[in-house]
């Protein structure tokens, strides 16, 4: 369907109506993707992450059957494709990649992300605070954490132990803190995320109270901050690091799709060759509590935290 004879004014019209309303549908009227939006436009200047992944609609309006068809031919190439089988042999894969693919109508070379105009790992010398009211909400929204490392660093292991540590004693402090019915929290999600452009660690949580709005932003900087001068006790840590070992390991031997998820990310954020990918449990192996700490205090400024509410109007 992306090849350019489908592309015409009726069918491109359909779309532009399904895209405008669809952005109305989880953008605008999903607290969650609106706080995810403010916490990336509050952490970022000129990141490409910090732009909706559905577009602008103002863009959108402007689009004609001939711009789409450019972008495509230019985009969607050959150079671009890449293919997952499981099963067969390497030069059995390849067979079936050239049956299903080699017929693909746009030749051309793989295209190159030039990265070297975005702010990748920002340094904030002071907290970054953003909110944004919404009419009919009923709760604040609330996320905060740290820019960090791009997909494809030494450094993912650690950060994602770091996680981990956080999520668990976020549970104590955030959620079984909340004795009064008016103040609390349902649950406070980790927040990872590692693109080929960005890199970023935080948590999020929602609560009916103001106050507490504000007691859990700055409890999740106090979890993360703490890690530099702390060294993660010796059980928890283990913990931890075992519990993404197995994850990733668990997901080869019993969760195809996952697989498939891991790869792609893997390939889309320049690790073709998956040598990144599949040395993740070596990483894990050679990490020390030492290492946390020291990732923590690269990361971790207590001055340098980014914050994103989302409030009742």
């Amino acid at each position: 369907v992306l090849k350019s004879r489908y592309v015409t004014a009726e069918g491109l019209a359909i779309e532009k109506t399904v895209i405008n309303n669809e952005y109305r549908q989880t953008d605008l009227d999903d607290p969650n993707s609106m706080l995810n939006s403010l916490f990336y436009e509050t952490m970022y200047d000129t990141n490409p992450v910090r732009n909706p992944i559905i577009g602008d609609m103002e863009q959108l309006k402007e689009l004609t059957p001939q711009k789409v068809r450019r972008f495509i031919e230019r985009t969607y190439v050959s150079g671009n494709m890449f293919g997952i089988v499981f099963g067969p042999n390497k030069q059995e894969a390849i067979k079936i990649g050239r049956k299903y693919l080699d017929d693909w109508p746009h030749l051309g070379s793989l295209t190159v992300l030039d990265t070297s105009g975005f702010d990748l790992v920002p340094a904030h010398s002071s907290p970054r605070v953003a909110e944004q009211p919404r009419s009919g909400q009923k709760q604040y929204y609330v996320a905060a954490g740290f820019p960090t490392a791009v997909y494809k660093t030494k450094e993912d292991a650690a950060l994602d132990v770091i996680a981990k540590i956080v999520e668990r004693r976020l549970y104590d402090v955030v959620r079984e803190r909340g004795h009064d019915l008016t103040e609390g929290n349902y649950h406070n999600p980790i927040i990872v995320d590692r693109s080929l452009t960005h890199g970023s660690v935080g948590a999020w949580f929602a609560t009916a109270s103001k106050d507490f709005a504000l007691y859990g932003r700055d409890a999740i900087v106090r979890e993360f901050t703490r890690l530099r001068e702390e060294l993660v006790p010796e059980q928890m840590f283990d913990n931890a690091r075992d519990s993404l070992r197995e994850k990733f390991y668990s997901s080869f031997r019993d969760t195809p799709g996952e697989v498939v998820e891991r790869v792609v990310a893997a390939i889309s954020n320049g690790d073709p060759d998956l040598k990144h990918l599949h040395s993740y449990p070596d990483r894990l192996n050679a990490l020390t509590r030492s290492k946390v700490r020291q990732v923590a205090n690269k990361y971790f400024n207590p001055n340098g935290f980014v914050s994103a509410t989302v409030t009742p109007a």
